[in-house]
């Protein structure tokens, strides 16, 4: 500690004294504390506003490794992913296209396809879904499938007074199963794509068949699905045979169908009881 002299006695007192123990004479003024006092929270204030400097940069440091980070980790598997995506979008729309689907050529939910012929033709069977598949067999004249298939459980076998049934609900299996709109295909429609289209044989996810192509360019695909006789499927991958509407006019056992296997397409008649697969039509 050091020793200085009062300001107004002169007596030794020390520097640190604010004020004299002998005359009591104030040592140090009042604007020099407050000055003191400013400079000491001006230093403090400065060195806060360092520190928050300091701390936002290191924030903004961070923030912007990340970003790096992540753009450089996961903007290329985004973009492979966002690649992928649109080529099965592609994959997808091809497909449509090869199988002539539109979702604006639809009735009661069932597509169609518009060959350039009188009438527009189902993509599918009755009782599939996919072109390829076979879908369900029928009698000719019944509206329900059965275990087995034979004249005596027909019920149009025979039947003489029966004349074409397209259209008519307690017939035609397309009608009363899809809905006013479908109907089974007659034996003139069904010469239009024996004369008027060009018929190719391919096989189709496994599945032997023909694509028909119309005259407009545009095709539907037919399974060869074979037909039922008694409870044995016969000849599927072989032979195609599908009802028509109309019944055959001289003898009251048969009705016309279209018949193919590979190189061979015609329209012919046989048993009513047989089960054949059936596809629809749209006027």
């Amino acid at each position: 500690m050091a020793l200085i002299y009062c300001r107004e006695c002169g007596a030794k007192i020390s520097d640190k004294a604010l004020v004299c123990p002998k005359c009591g004479a104030a040592q140090i003024s009042i604007k020099t504390i407050l000055e003191d006092d400013v400079i000491l929270k001006s230093d403090s204030s400065n060195t806060s506003k360092e520190s928050n400097s300091w701390i936002k940069w290191l924030i903004v440091g961070v923030v912007a490794g990340l970003l790096i980070f992540l753009g450089v980790t996961y903007y290329p598997k985004l973009f492979q992913q966002n690649n992928e995506d649109d080529m099965l979008l592609a994959e997808w729309d091809q497909e449509l296209n090869d199988n002539n689907f539109n979702n604006n050529n639809r009735i009661n939910g069932h597509e169609y396809v518009d060959l350039g012929l009188s009438v527009k033709w189902a993509t599918c069977n009755v009782g599939a879904t996919q072109p390829h598949e076979y879908g369900d067999y029928y009698a000719w004249g019944e509206t329900t499938t059965k275990n087995e298939y034979t004249s005596r459980n027909s019920k149009t076998f025979g039947d003489c007074d029966i004349k074409d049934i397209s259209g008519n609900r307690n017939y035609d299996v397309v009608t009363a199963n899809l809905g006013n709109g479908w109907r089974m295909p007659t034996e003139e429609e069904m010469k239009e794509l024996e004369t008027k289209c060009t018929w190719v044989w391919e096989t189709k996810n496994g599945i032997n068949g023909y694509k028909i192509i119309g005259p407009n360019g545009n095709s539907i695909f037919l399974p060869a699905a074979g037909y039922k006789l008694s409870t044995e499927c016969n000849y599927a991958g072989e032979y195609g045979l599908y009802w028509s509407s109309t019944p055959y006019d001289i003898f009251s056992n048969y009705a016309c169908f279209l018949c193919f296997s590979n190189g061979r397409y015609y329209v012919d008649s046989h048993y009513r009881s047989v089960g054949h697969t059936i596809r629809p039509v749209a006027d």
